[in-house]
């Protein structure tokens, strides 16, 4: 429970830059999704965003849009809010002149578009607005951001160089130290590895499994379900429907909210075929 209370604890505000109950909901939104409950997860990015613009605070609002909002529809695999809470952030961070919240806002808003229009300068945008942000001084959640200009580029039919974006990713990651998206980058390094050949099946495949290793090390069952079913759908594809339902059930069954989300319903849809 979050026993701040802004209306009596405002000198905290400007002590530590924003306010700490609106930047602890948006950091808790992010932590809820991430351990596995993207119900509780959307609520608390709802609650920090209406906080911290109730309160003013010109930082709070950023931080609250920028993982509150934009972080967490990524994680939700929702673009149109994503774009919208990306907006939102760019529009006040040229307002407020906020050059790092506003490079983050450029890359995710261009990441959003890449489904209409899968263009090779989307993808330059986003290098563009990575780059920008390095200027900043601020390379925290750097992996995850790339991560996202790996997915573009993927998307946009390019995959080879998106493995090459991946294998930035996760230098930055043994750098850094900074693993909460880790799994992440593994699955995607698989899926991006069989998009471009059948053979890179068994490697595609150990990819999968150290991502589903990483996400139970650190207890992130919606990275679990996700490299799951990226597993899962693999051994499908090669006949070994009996070890992806082994492997895929008891992770969809521990889930007890956010069924209506794309990771849960793609699971399901898979298990479904499976059975």
């Amino acid at each position: 429970m979050i026993r701040h209370d802004s209306s009596k604890h405002k000198a905290l505000t400007f002590q530590y830059g924003s306010d700490q109950r609106s930047s602890g909901l948006a950091w808790l939104a992010l932590d809820l999704w991430l351990l596995g409950y993207p119900t509780q997860a959307e609520r608390a990015g709802a609650e920090a965003i209406a906080l911290a613009k109730e309160i003013g605070h010109a930082l709070g609002v950023a931080h609250a849009l920028r993982f509150g909002g934009c972080y967490l529809d990524i994680f939700r695999r929702d673009p149109c809010s994503a774009r919208e809470h990306a907006m939102a952030l760019k529009e006040f961070s040229e307002r407020q002149r906020f050059a790092f919240f506003l490079s983050e806002a450029k890359l995710i808003l261009a990441w959003t578009l890449v489904e209409q229009a899968s263009t090779q300068s989307l993808a330059a945008q986003m290098r563009e607005a990575y780059a920008n942000r390095e200027i900043t001084g601020h390379r925290f959640n750097g992996p995850f951001l790339l991560a996202l200009l790996a997915d573009a580029e993927e998307r946009a039919g390019r995959s080879a160089i998106g493995l090459r974006v991946l294998d930035e990713a996760l230098a930055l990651v043994e750098e850094m130290d900074e693993r909460w998206w880790e799994a992440e980058l593994h699955r995607l390094k698989g899926q991006l590895l069989l998009s471009l050949t059948a053979d890179s099946a068994a490697v595609a495949e150990a990819c999968y499994e150290r991502a589903i290793n990483i996400a139970r090390g650190q207890s992130a069952k919606s990275l679990e379900l996700r490299s799951s079913t990226s597993l899962a759908q693999l051994w499908h594809m090669q006949g070994k429907a009996k070890a992806a339902h082994e492997l895929l059930a008891p992770i969809y069954a521990w889930f007890t909210e956010g069924f209506d989300t794309p990771d849960l319903k793609e699971a399901k849809a898979l298990l479904d075929q499976l059975s």
